[in-house]
């Protein structure tokens, strides 16, 4: 089977460079080539890159990282590759990546494997448990080596060639694309798997403030992108943002964060129960703000342009 790992790249430093030169030459080991996707990555990202001479690097103008990554996928249909692998640039490699996908890839169309944030610290581990919960909710249930799940998600996964004659990912939406793709192929009839072997593993989160500002430009940004795709398509492939085009409750803030604060005065940050509830926290807590902020704009913007009309009237 003929595999190329496509990986797109905006901004980074060397860190993210030891990143790609690991997954580079991991996938080299298990006979794959690489394309790195430069999407506006740093010089000194693309210069150590060029020097490994690990991956072919192409060029995305268009900002977002699925466009960035159906840049990468022309490429590598045009090359005639049979099978596309998909990891970020701030995830590395762990054991046998990519062979372990690419063996499941024989007899299945789509596999997502787990990438949790690796756990080195409180805050961590908070992250990556609650990655794992939201993963098992995205795909219907915690994922088992092969079994069938009802998502995607592009941090650890490996698709078919032929199951992009269907189209690429949807560049509408900034974020969940990989989850309508992976869910519209299973609807066409693809077999869509889970892998709970942890071959890939993410950087770890860098401070509470990034995480919060993280969730809330998230949960902006796709108060608008829903409204570019019919509601019953959001409703039929990402029904766990469709609560996003709804104004949100008066109280949901203050309500994050009370909560926060409430889960801020435990004590023991050695107990993982602890860890995770404060990281959900967090994120809700980003999410809702970025919910409120953006419909608050909307709602402005709105009464701005119908005063400017009312005001033509006179």
């Amino acid at each position: 089977m003929k595999a190329v790992t496509v990986v797109p790249v905006r901004g980074g430093d060397l860190h993210t460079a030891d990143n790609l030169r690991a997954i580079g030459i991991a996938a080299l080991r298990a006979g794959a080539g690489m394309i790195v996707v430069d999407n506006g990555m740093v010089h000194e990202v693309r210069n150590a890159v060029s020097k490994d001479g690990i991956a072919e690097i192409i060029e995305c103008a268009t900002v977002g990282s699925y466009a960035a990554r159906n840049a990468g996928v022309a490429t590598a249909l045009r090359q005639g590759h049979d099978a596309i692998l998909f990891t970020d640039a701030d995830c590395q490699p762990q054991g046998n990546w990519p062979t372990h996908l690419l063996d499941l890839l024989r007899s299945v169309d789509v596999v997502t494997t787990v990438a949790a944030p690796r756990p080195v610290s409180p805050f961590a581990l908070g992250a990556n448990l609650d990655y794992r919960e939201r993963l098992a909710e995205w795909a219907g249930g915690s994922l088992c080596c092969g079994a069938p799940i009802a998502t995607m998600d592009t941090r650890a996964a490996a698709v078919r060639a032929d199951v992009f004659n269907n189209g690429l990912f949807d560049t509408r939406l900034r974020f969940g694309s990989d989850a309508v793709f992976g869910r519209s192929a299973r609807a066409a009839g693809a077999k869509v798997v889970g892998c709970h072997h942890e071959i890939l593993s993410h950087d770890p989160p860098h401070s509470w403030s990034v995480e919060l500002h993280k969730y809330r430009r998230i949960a902006a940004n796709l108060v608008d992108d829903l409204r570019a795709i019919p509601r019953r398509d959001v409703l039929r492939l990402v029904p766990e943002h469709a609560h996003l085009l709804l104004p949100p409750p008066a109280d949901v803030l203050s309500a994050a964060w009370k909560h926060l604060d409430e889960i801020a005065q435990a004590t023991d940050p050695a107990d993982p129960n602890w860890a995770v509830a404060l990281y959900q926290a967090v994120r809700r807590l980003g999410w809702h703000a970025g919910w409120v902020a953006r419909h608050e704009e909307r709602a402005r913007l709105y009464n701005s342009q119908r005063g400017n009309s009312n005001e033509g009237v006179r």
